[in-house]
């Protein structure tokens, strides 16, 4: 069982840290008094294997009545991330976000990439982005399924084509680079799908897009606005907009995305110690700071307490 301890010593001094639980596995979590979750991809799977109880934790708060929501990164489509998830048999019972319906007698999972909703921004009339993008991290056969002839998104080869510079992968290239730093200096938008910070991923190509000039960035991806927005207009469908409780394995993009955001927010740790739960916790900034920490994802205890800190 994993003892807090130590973290929540350390947060004490804090006045507006937030107060880390810790309560029997017989009693259940008591983040479970929420309606609905935001999963990040991450900690239900590894992208080849799922997490030891992810597939039980789903499927019991389902049972539970709750509505469950998976999010990623990823610039493949919505059905691509549904797939992938039954195919690890921890969303067996999902449904696709466009055809999400929730009544009584129907569990419900809703999943939805940061891609799909990239593009579902270009399609709208009102987009300042053109449909003409240049997409950076993306195969032609990757792209020519995403959009088969006849969608109104229609990738270019060239940026004097382009009305928008779109980034798909979160590892660019020094060819990338150079083609953000030139989007930049023509002012074209730039978007990209993952929201890695990392300095030589996403972030580093907006430096350079900055650098030369760009004005118009976005990102839709985590920990970025955009996606937590997404999250909440599901759960704002089924009513359950001011219950909704994010649930990642990430300070960096889970946690903070969800403190901007005004989300509450689980950090899942499985598989560390507590020594080093608590060195994390002491060395995270304030809007890195949990809401709730769990150990584990666990079968059921209790009929309905079935997620619990452990």
């Amino acid at each position: 069982m994993h003892t807090f301890n130590a973290a929540v010593l350390v947060l004490a001094s804090h006045a507006s840290a937030a107060q880390f639980t810790k309560t029997p596995a017989s009693v259940g979590h008591p983040f479970l008094r929420y309606d609905a979750f935001l999963f990040d991809g991450g900690s239900l799977h590894d992208n080849v294997d799922a997490k030891p109880y992810a597939a039980k934790a789903v499927e019991a708060l389902q049972l539970a009545g709750k509505l469950v929501i998976i999010g990623s990164n990823a610039p493949h489509a919505n059905d691509d991330e549904l797939a992938f998830l039954q195919r690890l048999g921890v969303a067996n019972l999902a449904t696709a976000l466009e055809y999400a319906k929730l009544n009584d007698d129907v569990p419900l999972v809703s999943v939805f990439t940061s891609g799909h909703v990239a593009r579902d921004e270009l399609r709208e009339p009102s987009c300042c982005y053109g449909d003409r993008p240049l997409v950076l991290g993306a195969s032609r056969e990757e792209l020519g399924r995403l959009h088969p002839p006849g969608d109104q998104i229609r990738p270019v080869e060239t940026l004097d084509e382009a009305t928008c510079l779109m980034a798909y992968s979160s590892a660019p290239t020094t060819a990338d680079y150079e083609l953000a730093e030139r989007a930049g200096e023509l002012d074209l938008p730039f978007l990209a799908l993952a929201g890695d910070d990392r300095l030589g991923g996403v972030q580093g190509l907006i430096a350079a897009y900055l650098r030369a000039g760009g004005r118009r960035s976005s990102i839709f991806g985590k920990p970025h606005p955009g996606f937590f927005r997404k999250a909440k207009a599901v759960a704002a469908r089924h009513g359950a907009a001011d219950s909704l409780c994010v649930v990642g394995a990430s300070l960096a993009q889970d946690v903070e995305g969800a403190k901007r955001a005004g989300l509450p927010v689980a950090w899942l740790c499985d598989g560390a110690s507590d020594k080093d739960v608590a060195a994390l916790l002491a060395g995270a900034p304030r809007r890195q700071l949990p809401d709730y920490v769990l150990g584990s994802l666990k079968p059921p205890r209790l009929a309905r307490c079935d997620v619990t800190c452990d």
